[in-house]
């Protein structure tokens, strides 16, 4: 499964993360916002050799991918959909498309 990269990058966070808590690197007095913008559109899902929405079916793509997606030859995993989360301290407080 290490060929799917979700699965890598998953994998190398969770890692990340429990090797920062046993070194005590988390200053948990802190309060750490990330905003994120730039989800990919699609995923390719091996098992079923198609594109799948990566957050889900109804996220508008961002206005400047559209052309990935309407002309032919053009590779949809390129588009970035036109959503954003917000977190802190690693959890999602919202976020919407």
């Amino acid at each position: 499964a290490a060929d799917n990269s979700r699965v890598v990058a998953n994998t190398l966070a969770y890692l990340r993360v429990e090797i920062a808590k046993e070194q005590n690197m988390i200053d948990e007095s802190k309060f750490a916002f990330l905003w994120i913008v730039n989800w990919p559109l699609f995923d390719w899902d091996v098992d079923l050799k198609r594109y799948v929405a990566a957050h889900h079916p109804f996220t508008m793509p961002n206005e400047n991918d559209v052309h990935y997606l309407m002309n032919e030859g053009e590779d949809p995993h390129k588009a970035y959909a036109q959503s954003y989360d917000i977190i802190l301290n690693g959890l999602e407080l919202g976020g919407g498309s």
